[in-house]
């Protein structure tokens, strides 16, 4: 079964702000995420808390995609990131149903599907950027919660299997790097 995507989450704009060195609370901003789309730890809060920005505070499960520039990644918010608010470079996706793990939302916003229609709808040519009402037009497959699981389990495992690969493939490297080395020093 499929479900517009407004049938399972609020979407709203990140919010924005002028940082301050005083700041109490993050900003977070595309630079804030490596390459691999994980979250910097040493982000520094950029931004005063005020009783306009309450309702803007990220919650435990929102789901940040990066809707400003080539890249639409989405990536689930923390309460280990600390408290802090989303710039407009990002849409705050809240899960509303019981029925989707916040975690798997995030694993189908990211998928290639998904991505390539992001990249479809993107207008702009200097900073593309995605609206509020093409995120709406997105359905998604809403498996039972134990088959979310599943999908969440085999995709940590296809990661891992990268993150091993990379590190046999700089491993070879070095390896190779070091018989090279000892030939020349051996001549």
């Amino acid at each position: 079964m499929k479900k517009p995507l407004p049938n399972i989450a609020s979407i709203q704009s990140g919010v924005y702000a002028k940082p301050t060195l005083a700041g109490t609370v993050k900003y977070l901003q595309s630079r804030h995420f490596d390459k691999d789309h994980q979250f910097c730890s040493d982000v520094k809060s950029e931004i005063l808390f005020d009783d306009k920005l309450s309702k803007h505070l990220l919650k435990q499960g929102d789901i940040l995609i990066a809707v400003k520039g080539y890249d639409h990644f989405a990536v689930l918010y923390s309460d280990q990131m600390g408290q802090a608010v989303a710039s407009t470079v990002f849409l705050v996706i809240r899960s509303v149903s019981n029925n989707v793990l916040p975690e798997y939302l995030t694993w189908y916003l990211n998928h290639p599907h998904v991505q390539s229609y992001l990249k479809t709808v993107s207008k702009g040519t200097n900073l593309p950027s995605i609206t509020i009402a093409d995120m709406q037009e997105i359905e998604v497959p809403i498996p039972s919660l134990e088959t979310q699981q599943n999908v969440l389990q085999l995709h940590d495992l296809h990661q891992q299997e990268i993150t091993i690969k990379r590190k046999l493939e700089h491993l070879h490297e070095l390896s190779l790097q070091q018989q090279i080395i000892n030939a020349i020093n051996q001549s």
